[in-house]
């Protein structure tokens, strides 16, 4: 198994060579790309540094050194890899040892699907962190059923067909997918966008929400079965999830038209549906007059079944 491991890099210079030789340490990672996105912390010099050291790391910049976000540092990574699969990492993360084992083995087994994910553990830099970070998966994973993955850890309960990965990540009862536990065949992204990328971005995982979803609707991903974590995800007080309107609503624009496209089941598109029309306008979302929501949902949803008439077939 040869994989190409891309780790965008923005203000991490504490963090990258800890995530960069926890990658080398994997027999399996031929190549790790470092996309250098525009840091001003001394991460560039960092990078070179790595790069000039090992000869499995290769350091990438946008065009200008300009600072362009993490969507568009993983889809660089992406393009420029050069093996068969790809993995994924950030530059404040790392991964434990035997990354691959287990992955290597449901691939072997498996030769037509395009995927494997695997648990991810968590470590953080702060006892506040620790204690927002508990509390925020204590409410996520309060409507979750017989949940066997631990509190702390992010991932899919073992044991969901690939055929049901994408109703039961909309359903949001049995866990989520974790970037830094997906592996993917490098020729199962031909013709599939990548992750979404916008201008003036700012720190949010709506684009790795949307692309997951993409991936688990449009391919065939597997788990191992396994719930131990192959990796850990470092949390700051500061990286808690913000809120921006403006992808979010393109998040479940793009999934509200695949879904409308290509077709699932009533309960998941109604979920969905929902979705969009709650996040279809920012004064909509904040809207805290409960009869003006309602009535400003049933326009939006009324135009929307007028112009893609197929809605209503969905709906039934």
């Amino acid at each position: 198994m040869e994989v190409s491991v891309t780790i965008p890099v923005y203000n991490a210079a504490e963090y990258v060579e800890k995530a960069v030789k926890s990658a080398l340490n994997q027999p399996e990672v031929k190549e790790i790309i470092l996309f250098e996105d525009g840091s001003t912390d001394g991460s560039s010099e960092i990078c070179d540094n790595l790069s000039r050291t090992y000869n499995r790391v290769v350091t990438y910049r946008h065009k200008g050194g300009i600072n362009r976000g993490t969507s568009a540092s993983r889809n660089e990574g992406i393009r420029r890899s050069k093996y068969r699969f790809i993995a994924f990492l950030d530059a404040d993360d790392y991964y434990f040892d035997n990354r691959f084992v287990e992955t290597n083995k449901i691939f072997q087994m498996n030769s037509n699907i395009d995927g494997v994910y695997e648990v991810v553990g968590a470590h953080y830099y702060s006892e506040k962190a620790r204690e927002k970070h508990l509390q925020r998966m204590k409410e996520t994973k309060i409507y979750y059923e017989n949940s066997s993955i631990p509190l702390q850890d992010t991932g899919v309960e073992p044991g969901i067909p690939t055929s049901d990965l994408f109703a039961e990540l909309v359903i949001n009862k049995k866990g989520w997918i974790h970037t830094n536990g997906l592996t993917i065949k490098r020729d199962s992204l031909n013709s599939l966008k990548l992750f979404y990328e916008v201008e003036n971005w700012t720190p949010c995982n709506f684009e790795d929400t949307e692309y997951l979803l993409r991936l688990a609707y449009k391919r065939q991903l597997v788990s191992t079965g396994k719930i131990k974590p192959v990796a850990s995800r470092g949390v700051h007080e500061s990286n808690r999830i913000l809120y921006n309107y403006k992808k979010r609503k393109k998040y479940w624009e793009s999934i509200f038209m695949m879904v409308n496209q290509g077709g699932c089941s009533p309960e998941v598109f109604k979920k969905i549906f929902n979705h969009y029309l709650d996040n279809s306008s920012n004064y909509l979302f904040e809207c805290e007059n409960i009869v003006l929501r309602k009535f400003l949902k049933f326009k939006k949803a009324l135009l929307t079944c007028i112009r893609y008439p197929r809605i209503l077939l969905r709906l039934l």
